[in-house]
């Protein structure tokens, strides 16, 4: 039983991780600290920026394997449901309203924007919420399938899926109609089906610690390179522009390689002491980083605040980017901890009425 204890702070480090590697993907991102290399010239800061996003595309992924590694045994509650759908509304509208009332909304204050605050979940407010919102209303159906699969079936619809929405838009030349590149619920039901997998029969060829952290390094340097080739040839021939940065997606053959990599590198780790307690407390907190910082009321204006537009070079890059993860995620952590005790109530009513 301790093992498994460890072994789950393990997964609430690694979501922990994962969730900074999103504050640094919005950070370089909205930030505008991503050169086009299309059309502006290669730098040393540019270089070192696009390394930051390689190294942190992983994170989406990672988040939903570890959801689906823990859920496939899990399963759906009702209270859990009400408590989220509770949680998303609150970030929402205070502080989607907070944004109006600084004047830092990224969009002009209308009708719209506060039914978008209003009604997060389906004005996609937040695309992450949304299908998660969606895959967790499909557990029961879900889990249940799963459980009545063998090994060989479960991995055949591992292959159908990861084939229908990663295996095909990688190799080819053209961006398909149904891509959605990660962002939509049936690439998290293929991740799903993957964690469950593993969680019910490993992987058989990352057995160790140092092959999953080879994987996800691996996966780097494969989606780096063909970022390189890709824009390069587009220079050259004015073609395939479309698809320059589609190995940056996540739905990618390379960033899902890299994703798992990592994820079977932390299944091997072990947390004792005080890194497991630190783990333990700030894991299940992680999904408020993602809603303050990513409220509309902020969106585009936090970026700023901590320095994107003072980068002047490689070392100030990082330097500031570093900042942004910590204190980003120091006050996404406060705030969650702050709406729970407040919110506790209104929790136990809830629990007592389902």
């Amino acid at each position: 039983m301790e093992r498994k204890k460890q072994k789950m702070m393990n997964l609430e480090l690694l979501r922990c991780m994962a969730m900074m590697m999103v504050v640094v993907l919005h950070f370089l991102g909205k930030g505008k600290l991503l050169p086009n290399w299309e059309t502006e010239a290669i730098t040393t800061t540019g270089i070192v920026a696009w390394i930051l996003e390689a190294l942190s595309i992983v994170a989406v992924n990672v988040y939903m394997l570890i959801s689906g590694y823990l859920l496939c045994e899990s399963g759906f509650k009702w209270r859990r449901f009400v408590s989220l759908l509770l949680q998303i509304w609150f970030y929402s509208v205070a502080f989607g309203l907070l944004g109006v009332a600084l004047e830092t909304a990224s969009e002009e204050v209308t009708v719209y924007y506060l039914i978008q605050l209003i009604f997060p979940i389906f004005s996609e407010h937040y695309w992450f919420i949304t299908s998660y919102v969606f895959l967790y209303l499909l557990l029961p159906f879900l889990n249940s399938g799963i459980q009545q699969m063998n090994k060989k079936q479960h991995g055949s619809f591992v292959l159908l899926f990861l084939g229908a929405f990663c295996f095909l838009k990688s190799i080819l030349p053209v961006r398909l109609p149904m891509d959605k590149k990660g962002y939509d619920v049936l690439w998290y039901i293929t991740l799903y089906l993957v964690a469950s997998y593993i969680r019910r029969y490993g992987i058989p060829v990352l057995t160790t610690k140092l092959r999953g952290l080879l994987v996800y390094l691996a996966g780097v340097l494969l989606v780096l390179l063909e970022l390189v080739v890709l824009t390069r040839g587009y220079a050259a021939t004015g073609r395939l522009q479309s698809i320059t940065r589609i190995s940056f997606e996540y739905n990618h053959i390379f960033c899902f390689l890299s994703s798992v990599g990592l994820f079977a590198f932390f299944l091997k780790v072990e947390i004792r002491g005080f890194a497991a307690k630190l783990a333990g407390f700030a894991g299940p907190l992680t999904l408020g980083v993602y809603l303050l910082h990513e409220n509309l009321g902020f969106r585009y204006a936090w970026q700023n605040w901590l320095g994107a537009d003072r980068v002047t070079g490689p070392g100030s890059l990082i330097l500031y980017t570093l900042l942004a993860v910590v204190v980003v995620f120091i006050a996404g952590i406060a705030v969650e901890a702050i709406r729970k005790m407040i919110m506790k109530p209104i929790d136990k009513v809830i629990t007592k009425f389902i």
